[in-house]
């Protein structure tokens, strides 16, 4: 009885084997799918937190070094330079790995990069502006909206 146990144990196993390897496979290439997204979210959430650091930390360089010696009236185009000023200020606290590596794990291309820092920097501005107290009232000047203390735009 003890021996027919055993084969019939043995036969269960065979039959069952293939079984158990395609599920373990699939376990496995499940895991493996949900480590990359995790990993590939954690780095995409660490990146928008430091583009958000470092976009604050801009804007409020660009407001102390080129906004500060602004006429009392600025044109949109002292404001745009204070723009490009912010955004090449931005690339090169990330630099070129830092830049390869956000186009990298967020997909973008070197237009939708420019697009996206624009607006952290933009973002930025309006907090520092509402933390300024800058009443939310705008000018318009030759086509553009702009605050009335003459902050960065």
């Amino acid at each position: 009885m003890g021996a027919e146990l055993s084969q019939l144990g043995m036969a269960v196993g065979k039959a069952l084997m293939p079984l158990v390897v395609t599920l373990l496979g699939i376990l496995i290439a499940h895991g493996v799918i949900w480590l990359k997204a995790h990993t590939k979210g954690a780095r995409m959430q660490g990146i928008e937190e430091r583009l958000g650091n470092l976009a604050l930390t801009v804007v409020q360089e660009i407001e102390q070094v080129v906004v500060s010696k602004l006429p009392e009236r600025p044109t949109a185009l002292d404001y745009e330079h204070a723009k490009q000023a912010a955004l090449a200020s931005l690339k090169l606290h990330l630099g070129p790995k830092g830049i390869d590596e956000i186009k990298k794990v967020m997909g973008w291309d070197e237009t939708s990069l420019e697009l996206v820092l624009e607006s952290y920097i933009e973002s930025r501005v309006h907090a520092v502006n509402q933390a300024a107290g800058v009443p939310l009232q705008a000018l318009k000047v030759e086509g553009r909206v702009e605050s009335q203390t003459g902050g960065v735009a």
